[in-house]
């Protein structure tokens, strides 16, 4: 079978933050860890729901980490997905 290179799901993952903040400069910081493969099916693809919440909110630093989930099939496929972001 086909599967998703990491790099293109964690390229995925961040790009909610990166909505979010509205500037990929803003990213100060961005770390997961692979825990699954995203299996391409040939026919139909493959489909990625990833979602954000702010973890922490750092007003003396003016920063927030996103914590952030992908799950492909029902499963996580990223752990500990945080991104760090500057306001």
């Amino acid at each position: 079978g086909v599967l998703a290179h990491g790099m293109l799901t964690m390229g995925a993952a961040v790009q909610v933050a990166v909505n979010w903040i509205g500037d990929a400069g803003r990213i100060a910081d961005y770390q997961v860890r692979f825990t699954k493969p995203v299996v391409v099916d040939p026919v139909d693809g493959a489909v990625l729901v990833v979602t954000g919440k702010i973890g922490v909110l750092d007003a003396e630093a003016k920063t927030a980490r996103v914590d952030l989930s992908a799950i492909f099939n029902e499963t996580a496929v990223l752990g500990k997905a945080q991104a760090v972001v500057r306001f």
